[in-house]
């Protein structure tokens, strides 16, 4: 008659840990509002980041050029916001085994360089500027940026009932929000230059433009290069972790723990974990607890292996 305890070193993992079937809860059904909300903001961040660039041409301001690039900045997140919310609708595949959710990942720590490149040439033709003004058309510099906020605030308006209901959405909604208040400051030069004749205020405005961009830039690569390193993610603690796995009383302790990020929000853990002997059913039914754990703390893709010696 078979043992009804386990053997040593008991493998046991997730059932299909990486299949969406059994994640419901990796894309809800609340989310799909938010994901059409993305697209249509994302939509018209990108016209009206085209409308800048053309504005700036033919104004020759800085501040706008700025303004257009941070513009960008914030449609590089809706992107990556959106992508994250569909990217998971795509089921691993044989060759693709933990699914694309690195994907996002490239393409944001491909635009962080892209923008900092983009702000270096801004920042030497503001500073070129603030020693060789140049004329600027402030009407038109002026029109366009209005045309911006009253765009934002559109953009805004499509995001806000969302924000509550999706991190991607509310993550969103900040990005256009800092768009916003850059446009203020546009619109501000825009007065300045055209009232004042004040053409200093364009290239100075458009520093305080690089600084955002900077700012987005610096953090998009420190982000996504954390996850291409396999850093464990900032929002969960291995030591965190370990306690929490530890707060079992049949577990002994913990080694082994490897804790990364796939792509941002999408965490996965495997680990040892030390247990006396115990039937496979107490076993199964301890990792389930586990899980259920971890899950709780942002850890969504679990496999451990229950050490029974």
């Amino acid at each position: 008659m078979p043992s009804a305890k386990s053997p040593p070193n008991v493998l046991i993992r997730c059932p299909n840990p990486w299949g969406v079937p059994e994640h419901p809860h990796v894309f809800p059904h609340r989310q799909r509002g938010a994901r059409e909300t993305l697209a249509v903001a994302l939509g018209i961040t990108a016209a009206i980041g085209v409308v800048e660039v053309l504005g700036a041409l033919l104004s020759n301001s800085l501040a706008l050029l700025g303004d257009a690039v941070h513009n960008f900045v914030d449609t590089t997140a809706l992107a990556i916001a959106l992508a994250s919310l569909s990217v998971t609708m795509r089921a691993p595949s044989r060759r693709q085994t933990f699914g694309y959710h690195r994907a996002e990942v490239l393409g944001a720590w491909v635009n962080g360089i892209v923008l900092l490149v983009v702000a270096a040439y801004i920042a030497v033709r503001a500073v070129d500027r603030l020693f060789r003004p140049e004329v600027v058309q402030g009407p038109v510099m002026l029109g366009i940026a209005v045309l911006g906020l009253a765009v934002n605030g559109v953009a805004l308006a499509f995001l806000r009932s969302f924000r509550a209901t999706s991190i991607g959405a509310r993550g969103a909604f900040l990005h256009v929000l800092s768009d916003a208040v850059t446009s203020v400051g546009v619109i501000v030069a825009g007065v300045l230059v055209w009232q004042f004749d004040a053409p200093l205020a364009d290239p100075a405005v458009a520093v305080l433009i690089v600084a955002f961009i900077v700012r987005g830039a610096v953090g998009l690569l420190r982000d996504s290069g954390r996850i291409l390193m396999e850093s464990a993610p900032s929002e969960v603690e291995e030591q965190a972790v370990r306690r929490l796995l530890t707060s079992e009383p049949a577990v002994r302790g913990v080694h082994d723990i490897h804790l990364w990020s796939l792509t941002s929000g999408v965490n996965a853990l495997t680990a040892h974990v030390e247990v006396g002997e115990m039937p496979l059913a107490e076993a199964v039914a301890l990792k389930e607890r586990l899980k259920a754990k971890l899950e709780g703390a942002g850890v969504r893709h679990v496999v451990l292996e229950v050490d029974t010696r």
